[in-house]
């Protein structure tokens, strides 16, 4: 199934960076396993395919919820924190 990205914006760019975050993140947990990829991409619930793409960081064929999915059958557990952003003052 193809991705179809969502229209840009300043929440999509948001969610852009938490994916390759959490992508980045997801990625050097495995490679500290030492797997072989067919042992890593069962690990992460993914065909050998999906999980070179995983691990070559392509952010744009994993969903959010996706990757989720990846951290939750690695046995990880993912938490989403925000910070307000400081509002700008008019000029």
């Amino acid at each position: 199934m193809q991705r179809i990205p969502a229209s840009r914006g300043p929440s999509s760019d948001e969610a852009a960076r938490v994916r390759a975050q959490l992508m980045s993140d997801l990625a050097q947990h495995v490679r500290r396993q030492r797997w072989s990829r067919s042992m890593a991409a069962r690990r992460c619930g993914l065909t050998p395919p999906r999980y070179d793409e995983l691990m070559a960081g392509d952010t744009l064929r994993f969903t959010l919820e996706d990757l989720v999915g990846v951290a939750t059958q690695l046995g990880l557990r993912v938490e989403i924190t925000h910070r307000t952003r400081p509002t700008p003052i008019p000029n």
